[in-house]
């Protein structure tokens, strides 16, 4: 109930029960006028006139009870304040159904209010579609080409720009069922960062090592032994799908980091410097022969 409401409540019962209480007053200031209209018991009387005065006492007091409690003006008094009290209370209870009836006022959508909308990066892929099955053409034991990708960027459901803090875009290419020396590390396959912020993708097939656009190829398989970094593609044998993960970092600086460069200090150094973050994921096994 609002305060309004509970504000009217309370001058409705002050109303009901105005009258009672005046009445009560009323009755309250007749009984002070007829204790003060007794006449004072006169001195020096004889025994049997104190007798006499004490049974016209007596008599008095009676009157006195009958007139305002049991026949008359305070019985009048009580019933006006029960019937006042009586229906304070029938104005409550219908205040309340009434409430508990009116239903409550949606939220907007998105709980404690919508949001705005934000910058959100996404990527999509014509090599197969997000969570599909990674083609032979992009598989280790295939081809072994890096898919082409394509970077969006959206405000809410409307097609947005990039923020202009963007600097750089990196990814990390890993098997997310392998676990690595009985650890909780999964197999990196494949990273690249410093991709332009103004790429708009990536093509398909990128070399290896250092490429014209400043991108450069990370740690990864390739990269073992001191090698220059490139893709390795899916490569899970026969049995359940593994399944394969892109992250996409979006970032506001340039890294600086040297060839020999681990997963953890490519992690290491984008951290407090994400600006937006998308993920396709891709499933492979091999064909049993």
């Amino acid at each position: 109930m609002t305060r309004s409401m509970c504000a009217l409540v309370c001058a409705l019962f002050a109303t009901l029960t105005n009258g009672a209480r005046t009445t009560i007053r009323k009755n309250c200031n007749a009984f002070a006028r007829d204790l003060t209209a007794w006449p004072a018991r006169p001195p020096h009387t004889s025994h049997s006139s104190l007798v006499d005065a004490s049974l016209c006492d007596h008599e008095r007091h009676a009157s006195f009870i009958t007139k305002y409690i049991v026949t008359g003006q305070g019985r009048i008094a009580m019933k006006s304040v029960h019937r006042g009290l009586f229906w304070a209370a029938i104005v409550v209870c219908s205040c309340v159904v009434g409430f508990a009836q009116t239903p409550a006022p949606q939220a907007p959508a998105g709980g404690r209010g919508a949001a705005p909308p934000r910058l959100v990066l996404s990527v999509t892929s014509p090599a197969w579609p997000d969570g599909g099955e990674v083609p032979m053409t992009n598989a280790g034991r295939g081809g072994n080409k890096s898919p082409a990708f394509e970077f969006h960027w959206n405000l809410g459901t409307s097609p947005g720009t990039a923020p202009e803090t963007l600097q750089t875009y990196a990814v990390i290419f890993h098997d997310i069922e392998n676990s690595t020396n009985k650890g909780t590390a999964d197999t990196l396959h494949w990273s690249a960062f410093n991709i332009p912020g103004t790429a708009k993708g990536l093509p398909e097939g990128l070399g290896p090592g250092e490429l014209p656009d400043g991108t450069r190829n990370g740690p990864g398989i390739m990269a073992r032994g001191g090698n220059p970094g490139s893709y390795f593609g899916p490569g899970a044998g026969p049995g359940p799908f593994h399944h394969y993960v892109f992250e996409f970092y979006a970032l506001d600086i340039k890294l600086e980091l040297p060839a020999t460069a681990t997963r953890d200090d490519l992690l290491k150094a984008m951290e407090g410097h994400v600006i937006g973050k998308a993920a396709y994921v891709g499933r492979f096994h091999a064909t049993p022969q």
